[in-house]
Order: C-alpha cells, then sequence, then structure tokens
C-alpha cells in the first residue's frame, strides 16, 4: 500500500519538450517589412499629388484674378481715340484734310475762357479786392495776370481796353525795402513795363491799357485770371 502511494506522488506530468512549442514562420517578418515599404511609397506618391495639385489651384487663381482685356476696353479706347480726332477737327486748324495728321500745338481752354497763343484767360464782370480776386482765380485752379514778355504783354493790353484789371503783382518787403514781386514768386523786372509808384505796404498793382499802377489792395476792382491751355 505505502507503495502504491509513492509510485502515485511521482506520477508527475511530463513537460512538453521544446520541439512541441510551435515557433514562429520565417516568411512573416519579411511580409511586415515590405507592408511597411509599400505604405511609405503610397504616402509619398500622395504628399507629392497635393502639393502639384496645391500648385495648380494657386496658378489657376493668378490666371483668374489677372486683368484682361474686354472686347467692351478695347471699344472704350477706340471710342475715345476718334472722340479726340474729332475735337481736334472741331477745334484746331493744323489737320491735314484727311483729318488724320496729329496737330500737336492743338490747345483748348474750358467754357468762357479765351485762348491766346499757350494761354487761357478769363475775364470778370464784377469787382473785388485783390485778395478776393486772387483767391477767385485758385478757385479756377489759375491765377492773377503774370507778364513775363512783350508778346503777353500786348496781348493783355488788348484785352484790357479801358478798364482796369488787378495784376498779379504786390509789393512784398525785401530787407528793408519794399519790392513789386509776382504772386508766383518771381521778381518784377522793369524791362517790360514801369509801375506808376514805388512799392510800399498795402500797394498792388493795376494795368488799363498802357499803363500799369499802384493802388491800394483793399480797392475794388474787375479782375482776370491766366492758367495754361490744355493740349489735345
Amino acid at each position: 500500500m505505502a507503495g502504491e502511494i509513492a509510485c502515485a506522488d511521482l506520477n508527475i506530468q511530463e513537460m512538453p519538450s521544446c520541439s512541441r512549442i510551435p515557433m514562429p514562420r520565417p516568411g512573416r517578418n519579411c511580409n511586415v517589412h515590405k507592408y511597411t515599404q509599400g505604405l511609405r511609397v503610397a504616402l509619398g506618391t500622395a504628399c507629392a499629388v497635393i502639393l502639384l495639385l496645391t500648385l495648380a489651384v494657386v496658378r489657376l487663381k493668378v490666371l483668374v484674378l489677372q486683368p484682361k482685356q474686354t472686347p467692351e476696353d478695347t471699344s472704350s479706347s477706340s471710342t475715345d481715340s476718334e472722340f479726340k480726332l474729332q475735337l481736334k477737327r472741331y477745334m484746331c486748324s493744323s489737320l491735314s484734310q484727311s483729318g488724320t495728321e496729329d496737330a500737336p500745338n492743338c490747345k483748348i481752354c474750358p467754357n468762357a475762357w479765351e485762348l491766346h497763343r499757350d494761354i487761357c484767360y478769363w475775364i470778370s464782370q464784377g469787382q473785388k479786392t485783390w485778395t478776393e480776386s486772387q483767391d477767385d482765380c485758385k478757385g479756377k485752379n489759375s491765377t492773377l495776370l503774370v507778364i513775363r514778355d512783350q508778346q503777353e504783354m500786348a496781348i493783355i493790353k488788348n484785352l484790357t481796353k479801358e478798364t482796369s484789371y488787378w495784376l498779379g503783382l504786390k509789393a512784398a518787403r525785401l530787407s528793408e525795402e519794399w519790392t513789386w514781386e509776382w504772386v508766383d514768386g518771381s521778381p518784377f523786372k522793369g524791362e517790360l513795363f514801369t509801375v506808376s509808384d514805388p512799392a510800399k505796404v498795402n500797394s498792388c498793382g493795376l494795368i488799363r491799357r498802357n499803363s500799369v499802377n499802384s493802388n491800394a489792395c483793399s480797392t475794388l476792382s474787375n479782375w482776370m485770371c491766366m492758367k495754361a491751355a490744355f493740349p489735345i
């Protein structure tokens, strides 16, 4: 009996041998490596495609937003050129009979202005002080009369006739002396004409026919504005 018990206690189950433990197949690691490589290539290709599509969209936006000359623009340009030519035919006499030659000396003035040489002149019907007259000319994008040569002097004499007009000439203090000065800042030169009285405080120039007189700037008088003619 005792011998049987001893044998029962020693009846231990056999451990499985190493040869029975399943081992991983050699080809499985190779498949995982190949799968990883394929995934990387696919991701790289997808990124490249996305980049190319982005560049294509940007280029398309540039082309769409770039201003293009439409048929309407071409028609408008042609209409402007035709209008300019018709205006030259109407206003200028230097065009040829065909009307195709340019007129480099063709210039025009605003309505109610008179064209003489390259200057437009506007003649007032009322009277103002010298300062008010100059302000009115500034509002017309012009200035009071400034005479620079004999031809311009002859034009002014013909325009003034028997009426006195303010000149853009005013007394200005230079150091200790008073001198005449044009409104554009240029100095007055006595070669063209002489002023009846010397420059003094609150003195402005008036022209009438062949004479230029000094008068108080607060005096009421007619005035004349001038500005460069517009070339077409």
